[in-house]
């Protein structure tokens, strides 16, 4: 199905000598729209281009398609128009009626989500919070298997150079990120960082990771586009259904030159194909379904669900991620913050018994101190005692030579005379 004002596809189809809707036995819902200039800024074009999205939206949810392919939405012709989304993700999140959404790049070997999106450089730091990022963690987590990653190794980058460096170029990376990653990994997910933006995008292209959360826009961008520009794909997660778009923007200066580079697009729809099997693949084996959908399949017959018929899933659907899945995080939430409380306090038991320790410690030093005084002043009364018996002995040899002078004495008198 194609969806936009038929009147341009046609004329697009003979200006640069494309086949027809007819032949390609391609269904078409036509979105009417007056005369729109090409490659230029225009409200029409904005309109026409809002309103061909809403309407395959609007499809998705009723089950009359699986899965959405995107070309590019001029933003500033969206704003022309009256429109107030930024760009794709928001506007599908609005129309399909959820919230938990998140924007991935697919491409070079690189699975690479965003934390925040379309924002100024010098607004992405106030805009990063602990909620957000593990907000974001948890969803490419929960996607991962629709994507093909059954490992779910997830890498942070840091939003500031080196990761902060401890602090050295900026607080956001210990203050924000580190202890929502300490958070998800008490989760159970496998989750690394924050780690610098400048080599863990080489190591998820080694394979060490399956998905990196870039901190901001161009930091996620660059290195896929470095790899895969052309080839890669725009993923939203999140979402009821498939959603695919390309890698690029709308490329207003080739829009007549009959030059553009169709191998993005292609990629997004052969990867759209992808999901949309795999989904269906998870729902009738195991009833885990990374997205949900009901609706006609090429390459096979409608979804059959056990005890669910197609037109409750999409309603049941929405019951999960509205009620029942925000009562979770909500207890799983409350759960964490009286664990938390628990082992805080169990610390600060531990720190008194290690304090009581070291008083104890410190008093028997100071026993065993006082203890080797008492020896040395033993030692020295005893070196005292010795010294007054020597002393004693010494008089008393000296009498017994005075008593043997004198009666040697008296031996050489006797003898002179």
């Amino acid at each position: 199905m194609v969806y936009g004002p038929l009147a341009a596809l046609e004329e697009r189809s003979r200006r640069f000598g494309l086949p027809d809707l007819a032949s390609l036995a391609a269904g078409a819902v036509d979105i009417p729209a007056a005369a729109v200039p090409l490659g230029a800024v225009s409200a029409e074009g904005g309109r026409a281009a809002a309103a061909a999205v809403l309407a395959a939206v609007a499809d998705a949810r009723a089950g009359r398609v699986v899965g959405l392919v995107t070309a590019p939405l001029h933003k500033e012709s969206l704003r022309a128009a009256g429109h107030p989304w930024p760009g794709h993700t928001e506007l599908l999140a609005e129309a399909a009626g959820v919230s938990d959404v998140a924007m991935m790049f697919v491409g070079g070997g690189l699975r690479v989500a965003l934390l925040t999106i379309h924002r100024s450089l010098r607004s992405v730091p106030d805009a990063i919070s602990r909620v957000e990022t593990e907000r974001i963690v948890r969803l490419v987590h929960r996607e991962l298997p629709g994507l093909g990653a059954e490992r779910r190794r997830i890498a942070v980058c840091g939003v500031n150079p080196h990761a902060g460096e401890h602090g050295l170029f900026g607080r956001e990376d210990d203050d924000v990120l580190r202890p929502a990653v300490a958070t998800l990994r008490g989760e159970g997910i496998e989750v690394t960082g924050p780690l610098p933006a400048d080599t863990v995008f080489v190591r998820a292209a080694q394979g060490e990771f399956d998905a990196v959360v870039a901190a901001y826009h161009d930091q996620g961008l660059v290195p896929v586009k470095l790899l895969a520009f052309g080839r890669a794909v725009n993923v939203t997660l999140g979402l009821p259904f498939v959603r695919t778009s390309v890698d690029h923007g709308t490329a207003f200066d080739i829009a007549a030159a009959g030059t553009a580079d169709p191998g993005s697009l292609l990629q997004a729809m052969a990867l759209s194909v992808e999901l949309t099997r795999r989904a269906r693949t998870c729902v009738s084996s195991s009833g885990r379904h990374p997205h949900q959908f009901s609706g006609p399949d090429a390459a096979g017959p409608r979804v059959k669900i056990e005890g669910v018929t197609e037109d409750l899933l999409p309603i049941l659907t929405r019951f999960h991620r509205e009620v029942v899945l925000p009562d979770m995080q909500r207890l799983v939430g409350g759960l964490r913050e009286e664990l938390n409380g628990r082992f805080t306090a169990l610390d600060g038991h531990f720190d008194a018994i290690y304090q009581r320790f070291d008083r104890l410690e410190t008093e028997y030093q100071m026993i065993v101190a006082g203890l080797k005084r008492v020896e040395e002043r033993l030692d020295r009364v005893e070196q005292r005692l010795d010294k007054m018996a020597l002393k004693s002995e010494l008089l008393e040899l000296k009498v017994r030579v005075d008593a043997l002078q004198g009666q040697v004495h008296l031996l050489e008198e006797r003898l002179g005379a």
